[in-house]
């Protein structure tokens, strides 16, 4: 079963306001989201980082709730639930960040239990997708895993120290010149510092720097724990994260590989349709269940993830191939049980024939194959984008 941890589709919590948040994600995370729709294709299972839920809030408003209810209720879809906040302080260095509210003394969404952050994403859903939210928090519950950030945040420091320290080439790239990590300038009248997120990054300090190798730590820690093979990420420090997942496993992540397929065989981009409300997003999860595609996935991730030239070879192998339903054996069957259905003495059924033919016996036959799995995607691609198919 191949998993990816989709980093990249994680919201964190900034201390900005809810929607700030929300629409500074949807705004400069496209690359992100049509990630998210060629890996429900890709992959058997997609898991999201998460600390209170906004990634979900954004799935549901963009694809509506049943894609999302029906992609978790097949265990396509799960989350990695982060209690708390990477944060930074004077002396004691990175440390788990908790915050209550000033009015009720309850703990924020983002740090306090999974339950009531989740009824908190809730809130932000679009009043025409917010229908019966108990069912949608069963299936989202039944589907996440807490990870209390308490818990692993002494064994990420230490990998950030180790990067930060025993690293010439990163303390280069970055001009990081401290070696004292729990000092670091902060700035006047600074208290505390959280990493602002990826679309916030500025690579100014070496605070900066510090926290950013630490969210990346952490993405791969969570990685290893949601018990996944790839992972997709717009870390600023992503040669860092490159490097350690090539020590790890030398596969390259492969939507590259997919994204040649998809130019080779003239399919337009389907996944960007998907985000223009061109295609709905359910025919793309109804797609990815056929066993064709299941078939497609296997046959991908065995051949097609080292590099475009093999990708090109391997998928022109393919093409090559004769699908069962055009081998001379299966010909010859279809000719035999169309004539043996000619003799039948049933009123009409001589012109039955051919329908019988078409739409059973083909499907009969047929099997399952990469190939038919990439024919369907270019209908409902060229049908979505009104391109005619060559």
């Amino acid at each position: 079963m191949k998993k990816i941890f989709s980093a990249d589709m994680w919201a964190i919590y900034n201390f900005a306001e809810a929607n700030d948040r929300y629409e500074k994600f949807i705004n400069s995370n496209i690359p992100a989201l049509k990630r998210f729709v060629e890996s429900i294709l890709l992959y058997d299972v997609i898991t999201i980082p998460t600390q209170d839920f906004m990634g979900l809030t954004v799935l549901i408003n963009l694809f509506g709730k049943n894609c999302i209810s029906q992609l978790l209720e097949e265990q396509s879809l799960s989350f990695t639930r982060v209690k708390g906040g990477i944060s930074y302080a004077k002396s004691q260095g990175v440390y788990p960040l908790g915050i209550k509210d000033g009015d009720t003394g309850i703990d924020k969404p983002f740090c306090g239990s999974t339950e009531s952050a989740l009824v908190w994403s809730q809130s932000g859903i679009n009043k025409n997708e917010s229908g019966n939210k108990k069912s949608l928090t069963q299936k989202v519950l039944s589907m996440t895993r807490e990870v209390d950030l308490k818990e692993i945040i002494g064994d990420i420091k230490l990998e950030t120290s180790k990067d930060i320290l025993k690293s010439q080439t990163l303390r280069s790239l970055f001009g990081f010149k401290s070696t004292d990590l729990d000092n670091l300038e902060m700035g006047e009248n600074k208290k505390t510092y959280i990493f602002p997120g990826v679309q916030a990054f500025n690579a100014q300090t070496d605070l900066d720097v510090l926290l950013a190798i630490t969210q990346a730590n952490l993405e791969l820690c969570l990685m290893g724990i949601s018990d996944s093979q790839d992972m997709s990420t717009t870390s600023p420090v992503g040669h860092l994260l490159s490097a350690k997942y090539q020590r790890s496993d030398p596969q390259p992540i492969p939507f590259d590989s997919f994204s040649y397929i998809l130019e080779i065989d003239d399919i337009p981009d389907f996944s960007q349709a998907v985000l223009h409300k061109q295609l709905d997003l359910k025919k793309i999860i109804n797609l990815r269940n056929s066993k064709n595609a299941i078939e497609f996935r296997r046959w991908f991730h065995e051949n097609c993830r080292t590099d475009p030239l093999r990708t090109t070879k391997e998928y022109i192998k393919l093409i090559k191939q004769v699908p069962a339903i055009e081998s001379r054996l299966v010909k010859t069957i279809r000719f035999f049980v169309t004539q043996g259905l000619g003799l039948i003495p049933i009123p009409g059924v001589g012109q039955a024939v051919s329908t019988i033919d078409s739409f059973i016996l083909e499907r009969f036959f047929r099997g399952k194959s990469p190939k038919f799995f990439i024919d369907k995607l270019r209908q409902v691609a060229h049908k979505a984008t009104k391109i005619p198919s060559k």
